[in-house]
Order: C-alpha cells, then structure tokens, then sequence
C-alpha cells in the first residue's frame, strides 16, 4: 500500500495544478463579472411557492456554474481519449518497468493538454491505492509561475524533496534554507539522477510551458532533458508547449536530441467537440444534482436549464476565433452567472417569478 506522505504529494499536486489554472487563466481567459451583495427583499405569505422556485432555481444554475470551472477534473475527458490512452501508457509503461523516457506534448492553448495530464495522474494514482501499480514520485513545475527559467531547478528541487507537512515545516527550512539557489537545485538534481539505485522510485516530472525555459545557450533545458540520459535514472519526462515544432527551433542540436521524437499533438476543438465538452460537464453535474436527493431532484431539468441553441451559438462564436476550451466553458459560466445575478436582482417581481415558477 502506498504510503501517506505519497498519497497526500500528489493530492497536492492535483489542487496546486488547478490553482495554477485558475490563476493563469483569470488573466488571459474572460473575466467573470464581479459580484455584489445585496440585501434580499422579503417575499410576502403568498409568494412563499415562488420564493421555493427561485431558491431551488437559483441553486441548480450555481451547481451549473460549478461546472463549468476550468480548474474542475472531469469525470470523463471528451474528445480526447486517445492523447489521454498515449499519455497514461507512457506514464503507466515506464512506472511499471522502472524505465527513463521524455515524451514532448503540444498544442495550441485550451486544448485540454493540461487537463489530460491531470487526470492521467489521477489515474494512476487510484492504481497505486489499489496496490496495481508501484509507488512513484510526481513533481509539477508550470513555468509560467517562475521569475527566470534557472529558477524551474529550485521547483522541481521542492517538489521532490521539501515536505509539505506542517509539523516538518520548520526542520525542512533549515536544512534547504541554504540549498535552494538555482545552481546548487541543479546540482543536486543531478547527482541524485545519477546515484539512484534499484530501490528507488520512478520520479514522474510534468513541466507545463516548456517554451519559457529558452536562455540563450538553452542550458536550462539542455539540463533537465540530459537527467534521463542517466543510467539508472527512473525519470519520466512530460513536456508541454504551445508549439508542436518546439524542438526543431531551439537551434540547439543537443537538446532536440534529448526531446526526442515521441510527440502527441492536441489539435484546436471543433464546434461540435466543443458543444460535446460542455454537454458532458452538465451530465456530470446533473448526476451530482441527482444524487443529493433521488425523490426530489430532477437531472434532465438541470440540464435542460441551458438550452441546447445557446450552447451551439457560444460554440460557434469561439470556434470562429480559436478552438479553446477554457474560453468555451469560461463563456457559458459568465452566462450562468449573468443569470443568477439577473435573478436576484428581479427576484421581486412577480411576472418574473412566476415564469421561474413555470420553468420549474
């Protein structure tokens, strides 16, 4: 069975990945409108029936809104089931065999790169709870969060050797305090790719924004991608980038040598991928719905709250620019929140209320 320390890292990892998301995409994605509190009139006896249809209302579009998160890990991933088989059998295969591999993943942003990996990890995981799969190390670095490319060595450094654990915070700090410069994590990395035993674990390394790890000699990434060269190294490596040819313009032979060749593209989505991504994120929550009362609560009329013609124009609209995602489901969560912000805000008329009412 794996060990506690194991199992709470890559929880760890799961929750900072979406953090990273939220954070990174709440800059470059649509904004979501700010929201305000406001004072609730007070529904007279008689409107006691419609103020239980705006509350139950307004309760389904907020699960709905939940959703629709871009950093929420879907149940299933849709229309990308075989970038997700190739990453887990590569994640999967070299875990089982002990084995070093890198494996180069591209495309253009929102299109499910990260999301993929994610729950490839999650995956695995639940194998190593059941006792399938041998206990492996997992380190997430999104270079998008560091200040300078040298500084990915002090990242990975952390993940793989600094708990995390409150009760170990203050012994952990002093004995990294003075080890935590870039070249000393760089060197450190390397001797411990280099003196690893047959008794080590496999160490999963998932960098996300590989392209902002060029310097002007790319030693950064020269050093990073030479570690699986390492007899004995047990690193898997997986890359992600903006672009598929990433490789082939770094005018560095040597580090193009060491990505290799193994690559899994993730083109753009398409309008009806796009419609299918946001069909099934509200199956899934609708089946949530359902399940906190089987007598009362009704999925298909969750579901049926955001028409089938709204979801196509939104899709239609972002295909038209890019294939994205985020900025898909970013799109039908603004709309769910305009909504819930328009039905507090006409929650005391009565027309207004009254087609609630009927809706339900």
């Amino acid at each position: 069975m794996p060990t506690t320390r194991a199992k709470k890292r890559r929880s760890q990892i799961l929750k900072k990945i979406s953090v990273e998301e939220v954070q990174i995409n709440s800059e470059n994605n649509i904004k979501t409108r700010p929201r305000r509190n406001r004072k609730e009139p007070k529904l007279s006896k008689q409107d006691e029936a419609l103020k239980n249809a705006f509350t139950e209302k307004t309760y389904q579009l907020q699960k709905i809104a939940q959703s629709l998160e871009t950093s929420a890990i879907p149940e299933n991933l849709i229309c990308r089931e075989e970038q997700f088989e190739q990453l887990y059998n590569f994640c999967y295969d070299g875990i089982s065999s002990e084995s070093s591999a890198v494996i180069y993943v591209a495309g253009v942003p929102g299109t499910g790169k990260t999301a993929t990996m994610r729950k490839v990890i999650q995956s695995l995981d639940d194998l190593v709870e059941l006792g399938k799969l041998k206990e492996f190390d997992t380190a997430h670095v999104n270079a998008m969060t560091l200040a300078s490319p040298k500084n990915v060595f002090v990242a990975i450094y952390k993940e793989l050797f600094m708990e995390e654990d409150d009760e170990n915070q203050n012994q952990n700090q002093h004995r990294t305090q003075h080890s935590t410069q870039p070249n000393q994590c760089r060197r450190k990395l390397t001797e411990y790719f280099t003196t690893k035993t047959n008794n080590s674990k496999v160490a999963l390394l998932f960098i996300d924004e590989l392209d902002l790890l060029q310097t002007k000699t790319q030693d950064v990434l020269y050093n990073i991608f030479d570690w699986p060269q390492k007899r004995n190294s047990k690193l898997l490596i997986v890359s992600i980038a903006n672009t598929l040819d990433l490789p082939e313009r770094l005018d560095s032979n040597r580090v193009a040598s060491r990505i290799g060749h193994a690559r899994i593209l993730f083109k753009p989505y398409n309008r009806k991928q796009l419609v299918k991504v946001v069909k099934a994120r509200l199956e899934d929550i609708a089946e949530v719905y359902r399940k906190e009362n089987p007598r009362k609560n009704d999925p298909v009329a969750l579901i049926e709250l955001f028409k089938g013609d709204a979801i196509e124009f939104i899709a239609r609209k972002i295909t038209s620019v890019t294939g994205d995602a985020r900025r898909m489901l970013d799109a039908c969560r603004l709309a769910t929140e305009l909504l819930i912000d328009k039905l507090k805000e006409t929650k005391s008329n009565d027309a207004f209320l009254k087609d609630v009412a009927k809706a339900k």
